[in-house]
Order: structure tokens, then sequence, then C-alpha cells
């Protein structure tokens, strides 16, 4: 007996308020008896450790961050019987809330959403299970009135002077140099990439590379206040310049946001979600610097 969750979208992406349709396939090489089929939908914000050196921390959020529920559908599909020999299918269809997080995947925090379906089998024989993934996109998530409006490019400058949580007496140790550019925006809408562009001015030592640096910022803490965690992790790095470049020559800036492992600004009663972008240079003789820019994520209202 093979079991197959099939969802009739081709990306499986719903929006909230969206009706979601599919069906289970069962595909069975001869009469099979079966003791019932049961559909459950689960939606619901998650809390994960995966390891830590703040081990206290961790475990006095994590015994006390419940899973928040975003949805709960159960059906059943078919009662007890037996399931005839070649393909059987069997629709299902629910309809989704109005008021959902969109799907995320983090290290700390996640936003899933599954279908999962149980099949009971005979005593001597293991039940069948399996589950399926779809995502949620909402439409005005980490949205204000006029953002896309307010979209005023971000100047910035690399420079020694211009260091931050660097001691002064080691700031002459770090090579001359210049770095000037812009951003298009801080304010991101998911569905367009995260752009702009760079020149380096001058330098006193030659340029190994530069690179675009994607860092999520997952804050959890206990639900009276006290504890809490604060975590910043990669998501993803680009290469923008490999070798010493030429000097005052524009350099394109451009990231896709990648798809689940990035959200709109999330928040929650005990729970944030942010983003962050890093331009990071490093030099030939091993001086690293990096620029930090707080990148506020949205989802573009539905017209």
């Amino acid at each position: 007996m093979n079991l197959d969750i099939v969802i009739k979208k081709a990306d499986r992406t719903f929006f909230p308020g969206e009706k979601v349709r599919g069906v289970v396939r069962l595909t069975s090489k001869s009469e099979t008896k079966h003791g019932g089929l049961k559909l459950q939908a689960d939606g619901e914000v998650a809390f994960q450790y995966t390891g830590s050196s703040n081990m206290n921390v961790f475990d006095v959020v994590m015994n006390s961050f419940k899973p928040i529920k975003l949805i709960e559908f159960v059906t059943d599909l078919a009662p007890a019987g037996k399931i005839p020999e070649g393909v059987t299918e069997i629709p299902f269809e629910f309809v989704l809330k109005n008021q959902l997080y969109e799907t995320y995947h983090g290290v700390y925090l996640s936003v899933r959403y599954k279908i999962n379906v149980d099949m009971k089998m005979g005593i001597f024989t293991r039940d069948i299970k399996k589950f399926a993934e779809f995502v949620v996109h909402n439409p005005g998530q980490g949205y204000e009135q006029g953002m896309e409006l307010k979209k005023e490019p971000r100047e910035f400058v690399m420079s020694p002077s211009s260091l931050q949580n660097v001691k002064r007496n080691l700031i002459t140790s770090v090579p001359e140099y210049k770095i000037s550019g812009r951003l298009s925006t801080t304010r991101c809408d998911l569905s367009e990439p995260f752009e702009g562009e760079l020149k380096v001015e001058s330098t006193a030592v030659l340029i190994k590379s530069i690179e675009l640096q994607l860092v999520r910022v997952e804050t959890c803490s206990v639900a009276e206040g006290g504890s809490s965690i604060k975590e910043a992790t990669e998501i993803q790095n680009l290469q923008i310049v490999e070798g010493n470049p030429i000097k005052n020559v524009n350099i394109p800036i451009y990231m896709v946001l990648p798809r689940l492992f990035t959200s709109p600004f999330l928040m929650g009663n005990n729970f944030k979600v942010e983003f962050e972008a890093n331009l990071i240079v490093l030099f030939e003789n091993g001086h690293q610097i990096t620029e930090n820019f707080p990148i506020h994520t949205y989802r573009r209202p539905r017209k």
C-alpha cells in the first residue's frame, strides 16, 4: 500500500482565507483492509533548540515557550473498510483562517503548516503515516501604510573613522581605505531583490573579497518576562567582489531574498524575527571590516 498527499496547487502556496484542496492518493496491489483514514492540518509557531553554549537560558525559554497553534483542522476521510486494488483518490479541502503568520523556517523559531494523514492498519501491520507541508504567504504582514513611498536610498561610507566596536588603540593598525555606496532601500518588499551599488575609492592594502551576508535575528522570551534569547544567524552569503577591484567603478549589489528562510517582520507576544544585511570586506593582510544594515521586510498587500 502506497499513500501520497497531492495538493492541488503546483507551488503549494496559499493565502489566509483561501481554500486548500487536494486528494489523498492510495495505490494498492490488492484489496486491503484498513481501520480508517484521518486527515489533520496543523499550523504552529514553535521554538526549537539546536544547541548553544548558553544552556541555562535556552532551557528556561524552551520549557516555557509552548507552541502557538495557528490552525488545527481534523476530519475523517474514510471509515474502516477496504481499499480496492489499483489507485483510489479521496478528496479533501479546508479553509485557512484570515489571521495567520507567514511561513518561516528559522534556526530557533519556525512557522510551519502541514497536512498529516494517518491510516490505521491491522494489529500486525504498521500504520501508514504521511505528511505534506504547504506554504502560507500573508499579504500586508510587516507592512505600514504608504511603505512603498518611503523607499529612500541609504547612502554609506566605510572608512577607519566610521568603525564601531573597535578599541581606539587598535584603529591605527587598520589599513586606510574608503568604500562608498548606496542601497536602494532598507524597507524590503519580499517580492523584490535587495540591491544597490558600491565603489572602492581608495585602499592602502589589497582587497581579497567583498561579500554580502543576509542574517536573521531571532528573539524568544519567557511569556511573563525575564529570561530571553536573541541570536543572529546567517541565512546566505554572496560574494560580490573577488580580488582587488578597480578604483571608482560602480559594483552592483543584488540579492534575491530566499523563500521560506526569510519572512515579513514577525512579532508576537514573546517572540520576534528581524533581518539584517552585512557588507563584509576582507583584506589580503587578514583584516576584516563589516558594515551592518538593519532591514525591514514586508509582504505588499494584495490589491
